[in-house]
Formats: structure tokens, C-alpha cells, sequence
């Protein structure tokens, strides 16, 4: 059995209940923290829910500081073993209503952006907002402008996974201009520069500026040491893709990774770069299958490869079709490996959309272009000008002629 400096036991429950109040089992904060990542250790989730409950009335004899340390930790605690469940959600909702109760205003704005972010991380993004439309308005009196930060940050997130990406660029905005004005650490700067680049990349398909953006998160989580890292590298990879560049992947993984970083999602953008280097449809959706898991988990790498599927699949079309007059929609689906009705598909999107102009004949399953006739009204406008101008010579020169 372990002992503390004074020699007495460290199991919490065999501490004198006088030192810590009335109704309290506890009279050490590190006492409590040990027991809760003991009981974290051995996943044991109802003893450490117990725990939490019972450490609230130690917890008010505390001073602020340190009971909004301890609350906030243990917090923390539990929902690294459990942060999907009603009872996660259920302990923080009681965590604020109790220090609101116990007139802790500070460690309740605390808990309620940790809720936010609990809502967020689960996909609860309207709940999310919810908290965080309140909660900025409540900050903005105390002028809290770090918690000010973290809650805009956490909107623009939401509002980003729903697709509201003029919303998400406005609070993202805010997130800036308030971290001007106070310290920022690097982690929460380099959580900014990722949402800047996911931002850019979504909204604008400018993914020469969301990799530079991705560049600076980086840098900032590596200096840190923190794994996330590598989402920020597997995001600098995706923008590589995304321009058609994946001849410059190499360089990027070779100024980046290391084995702290190297990954199974990292080959599976590998062998995505390879694949639209090649142009090859098939093996792109082989490789889409065989890591599915990794690049599909990832929201943004997942959009953006659906969108850089349909580009793939363009580019297919075009090179087949452009010899040609008259092409069998069963030909061209064979040429490039997918199914017919898919080709059907997107040829007629295509056509919609003005990049290939034809007639689709589903009577009889053929695309039929349009013969290119070439427009020579630039060309014929210049010639005239050019004799304009010449006779327009002649008179000049007569006219000097004259002079003479």
C-alpha cells in the first residue's frame, strides 16, 4: 500500500472526513486525481462517476482556483474512457449546474466549453452551437477572451461539419481578432492555422493557400510534440493531390515525416497521388477500398476525395472521347472500368455542365458530338484592321509626298 509524506494511506476513502468538510471522504485534491486514474486504468466508469459526485463537496471547501483545477481534471479523466455515452454528457451538464449552485461562475463557463467541445467531438453539432451562442454573450461580459477564443473556434468547427462554410469563416475571423489581443499557446495557434487551411480548401478550392496554412499547423504541433501532426501532414499530402501535383508528395513527406508520423494514412494518400498521376480509375477505387478505413474516418480527406474521384473520371472521358465523333457509352465504360449507368451519369452532367458538347442517345447508347467548327470572327476582325490600317498608311504617305 502506497503512503503520502505525512504517512498516512493514499486510498481516498481511508482519509479523515473532517479535513475536507462536511459529507466529504476526501481531504487531498492529489489523492483524488491518483484515485480517478487508478479507477480510469482499471476502466472502471460507475466508480469513477461515483467519484466525481462525491468529490463535489470537497471540492466547495476548496478555493477557486484549485476547485476548478480539480473539477475540470476529473472531468477530463472520465471522458477519456468514456466521451459517446449519455452518462459522459449527463456528468458534465452536472459538473455546471453544480458549480453554478456553488456560484463558481469561472469553472462553469469552463465546463460548459468542454461540453461544447464534447458536442462537437460526438457530432452534436447543433447542440454545440446551442451552448456556445449563450455562452460567448456570458464570457463577453467577464471579457474571458481566452474561453471567447476556444468557444469561436469550436463554432466554426460546427459550422464548418455543416457545411455552412460562410458561417464558419466568420467565426473563424472572430477566433483571430480575439487572439490578438491575448496570449495564445501553440497548440490552439496551430488548431486556427488548421481550421484556416480546411477552411480555404472547402470553400474556395484554394489549396495552394490551405497548404500553407496546413505548413504552419504543423510546425506548431511538431515544436510541440503533439500527434496531431500528422493530420496536418496528411492534409499538406491531400492538397499536393488536389492540384494535380503528386509528383511533389515526396518532397513534402521527406521535409516532414518521420517514423513519430509515418502511418497506414499516409500510404493510402501515397498510393492516391500515384493513382491520379496515372489517371487510372480502377486502381484509384482499388485504393479507396483497400484503406477505406483510414481515408474515410477523416472527414475532409473523405470530401475531397469524392470530389477528386469525379475529376478523375472526367479526365478519363475526355481522353477517350476526343478522337472521336460517335462513342458507345458501353465502350467507354469498359475502357475505364466502371459500370454503365455511372458512365451514363456523368456524361450527362458533363454535358449540363458544358464541358462536353454532344447529345447523349440513350435509345441506342451512344454519346454523339458535336462537330467543332472552328470561330474565325477573332481572326477575320484582325485582317480587316490590318487593311484599315494600311490603307490608312498610304494616305499618310501621300500626304508627305505632297509636302515635299
Amino acid at each position: 500500500m502506497d503512503f503520502d509524506h505525512r504517512g498516512n494511506t493514499c486510498d481516498p476513502r481511508s482519509v479523515p472526513m473532517e479535513e475536507g468538510g462536511p459529507g466529504s471522504p476526501y481531504s487531498d485534491e492529489n489523492v483524488i486525481l491518483e484515485q480517478a486514474q487508478l479507477l480510469k486504468t482499471n476502466g472502471s466508469l460507475e466508480q469513477l462517476q461515483q467519484l466525481i459526485e462525491e468529490s463535489r463537496s470537497f471540492a466547495a471547501t476548496l478555493s477557486k482556483v484549485k476547485a476548478s483545477k480539480l473539477m475540470k481534471k476529473l472531468v477530463d479523466i472520465y471522458l477519456e474512457l468514456d466521451s459517446t455515452s449519455d452518462a459522459a454528457f449527463q456528468i458534465c451538464k452536472d459538473c455546471v449546474a453544480w458549480a453554478a449552485s456553488q456560484n463558481r461562475i469561472f469553472l462553469k463557463k469552463s465546463l460548459e466549453v468542454r461540453l461544447m467541445q464534447l458536442c462537437y467531438e460526438t457530432g452534436r453539432y447543433r447542440e454545440a452551437l446551442n451552448v456556445g451562442e449563450s455562452l460567448v454573450l456570458q464570457l463577453k461580459k467577464f471579457n474571458d477572451k481566452d474561453l471567447i477564443l476556444l468557444v469561436y473556434l469550436l463554432q466554426s468547427k460546427c459550422y464548418y461539419s455543416l457545411t455552412n462554410y460562410d458561417r464558419a469563416r466568420v467565426c473563424l475571423i472572430s477566433a483571430r481578432a480575439t487572439a490578438n489581443s491575448v496570449y495564445v499557446s501553440p497548440l490552439v495557434q496551430a488548431e486556427l492555422e488548421l481550421q484556416a487551411g480546411v477552411l480555404h480548401a472547402a470553400q474556395h478550392q484554394d489549396y495552394n493557400t490551405a497548404f500553407s496554412y496546413f505548413a504552419e499547423a504543423f510546425k506548431l504541433f511538431d515544436e510541440e510534440a503533439d500527434l496531431r501532426a500528422w493530420k496536418a501532414i496528411k492534409y499538406m499530402v491531400l492538397c499536393k493531390i488536389m492540384q494535380h501535383k503528386p509528383e511533389q508528395i515526396s518532397k513534402v513527406l521527406s521535409e516532414t515525416v518521420s517514423l513519430t508520423y509515418s502511418g497506414v494514412e499516409i500510404t493510402g494518400l501515397v498510393r492516391i497521388g500515384e493513382c491520379v498521376k496515372e489517371e487510372s480509375l480502377p486502381r484509384f477505387n482499388q485504393t479507396l477500398n483497400t484503406f477505406f478505413k483510414e481515408l474515410e474516418e477523416d472527414p475532409f480527406i473523405s470530401l475531397h476525395l469524392r470530389s477528386l474521384e469525379d475529376t478523375v473520371l472526367e479526365r478519363n472521358i475526355m481522353k477517350i472521347i476526343l478522337p472521336y465523333s460517335r462513342v458507345n457509352v458501353d465502350y467507354l465504360a469498359h475502357k475505364i472500368g466502371i459500370q454503365q449507368r455511372e458512365v451514363e451519369r456523368k456524361l450527362s452532367m458533363m454535358i449540363l455542365d458544358r464541358k462536353i458538347r454532344g447529345v447523349l442517345d440513350q435509345e441506342v447508347g451512344c454519346l454523339e458530338l458535336e462537330t467543332r467548327v472552328e470561330d474565325t470572327s477573332l481572326l477575320d476582325l484582325s485582317v480587316s484592321t490590318i487593311h484599315t490600317l494600311e490603307g490608312v498608311l498610304d494616305r499618310f504617305d501621300t500626304i508627305l509626298n505632297k509636302i515635299k
